[in-house]
C-alpha cells in the first residue's frame, strides 16, 4: 500500500513536526514559496535572516543545525496566510489570496493563542489585522517586518533583533 501526499500535505506535516506545545510568538508569513525552498525545510532566505536574527539575540543557544530544534523550544511558530504559494500571482490574484486566507488565519490564532505576533511581509498587514482583530486581545504585541529580500535584509535582522529583546523584556520569550 502507498501513500500519496500533494505538496501542500508534505509542507505542512514538515511545519507540524515544529509545533510547539505552546506558541508564545506567533509568526506570521505570506505563503511558502513556489519554489520549494521552505523555512521548515531550513533552506529559505526567511530561515537564513531568521537565523541570523536569533544569532544576535542568543548567539550561543541557536545554530544553523539546531536552528529549527531552538525555534520550537523557543515557543516560536511560523505559519502562513495562505496555504498555497502566491508568488508569481498578479497583485488582484494576490490581494484576492490573502483576503481568503484571512479566516483560516484567525482560527489558526484563536486555536495557538499566541502571547506576541511578528508579520514578516508588509503586503499583509491589512489581512493579518482583520484575522487578528478578533482572535488575539489589543494588548497582544504585534511587530511588523519587511519581507528579508530586495535589499530589506538588514532592515528584517534589525527590525526582528529589536523585537526579540523587547518580547525578552516582556517575559515572552
Amino acid at each position: 500500500m502507498s501513500f500519496r501526499f500533494t505538496i501542500s500535505e508534505f509542507y505542512e506535516e514538515l511545519r507540524e513536526q515544529f509545533k510547539p506545545e505552546k506558541t508564545r510568538i506567533l509568526f506570521v508569513g505570506e505563503s511558502r514559496p513556489k519554489n520549494e525552498t521552505f523555512f521548515y525545510k531550513n533552506d529559505s532566505n526567511l530561515s537564513r535572516y531568521m537565523l541570523e536574527a536569533f544569532r544576535l539575540f542568543r548567539p550561543s543557544k541557536f545554530t544553523p543545525h539546531n536552528f529549527l530544534k531552538q525555534f520550537k523550544a523557543s515557543d516560536c511558530y511560523l505559519i502562513d496566510l495562505c496555504t498555497n504559494p502566491v508568488n508569481g500571482l498578479t497583485k488582484p490574484e494576490r490581494r484576492r489570496a490573502h483576503l481568503q486566507g484571512e479566516s483560516h488565519l484567525r482560527e489558526s490564532v484563536l486555536e495557538l493563542r499566541p502571547e506576541a505576533v511578528i508579520v514578516i511581509i508588509k503586503c499583509i498587514i491589512p489581512s493579518v489585522d482583520r484575522a487578528l482583530a478578533t482572535a488575539v486581545s489589543d494588548s497582544c504585541p504585534r511587530y511588523y517586518l519587511p519581507f528579508p529580500a530586495q535589499g530589506h535584509q538588514r532592515e528584517y535582522v534589525n527590525g526582528l533583533h529589536k523585537a526579540l529583546k523587547e518580547l525578552n523584556h516582556a517575559g515572552i520569550i
